[in-house]
Order: C-alpha cells, then structure tokens, then sequence
C-alpha cells in the first residue's frame, strides 16, 4: 500500500523545508481531524476514481 500518501495527507506540506520544492505547498495537516482509517479510505477513493490500482510490494502480496 501506498505510505506517502498517507503520511502526506497526515503530516500536509507547510513548513517544509526549500529542498522539498515541489512537494511543499498550502496543504493543511489533518492529522487531529481524520483517524488513520478515514486517511486510507480517502487514498483508496482517489484511486478508485482515478481508475488506478495502488502499487503492490514485489510478488504481488498485500
């Protein structure tokens, strides 16, 4: 499963250090407002509605 865009949508972008660019940018942290299970659920959506599978470790697992 996918760990940056969890740790993205947890930890946001504000703050970051110059060497991040482009990675830095507006977005808030939601840590304090989603749990861990709303976080994934919002990348499983995204993937979904993008059509696309999340990558998987080598062999295929889960």
């Amino acid at each position: 499963m996918e760990s940056y865009p969890f740790w993205r949508i947890e930890e946001g972008a504000p703050g970051l250090p110059a060497i991040a660019t482009p990675w830095n940018s507006a977005m808030p942290s939601w840590k304090d407002q989603l749990t861990s299970d709303e976080i994934w659920r919002i990348i499983l959506a995204e993937y979904r509605i993008s059509g696309r599978e999340p990558r998987t470790p080598e062999g295929g697992e889960r």
